[in-house]
């Protein structure tokens, strides 16, 4: 198993804070977010990267849509 713990990584908020600039770049980039379903992607990129655009097969129906976008 992996050393990472996501439960360990939630309690260092210094770091997970919205307003942080360590999360939020002033330039252009991409977040790509890999992991099973239920895992916290969207938990996650909703809570702590409001200000990005989240594209998602959920709201966008499929890949080439996203792909698109």
């Amino acid at each position: 198993m992996p050393e990472f713990s996501p439960h360990e990584a939630m309690k260092v908020r210094d770091v997970l804070e919205p307003a942080s600039s360590t999360l939020i770049s002033n330039s252009q980039e991409l977040v790509l977010m890999v992991g099973f379903p239920g895992s916290g992607k969207s938990y996650f990129s909703t809570h702590h990267l409001s200000s990005y655009e989240r594209v998602n097969r959920d709201t966008l129906g499929n890949w080439q849509k996203c792909v698109a976008r």
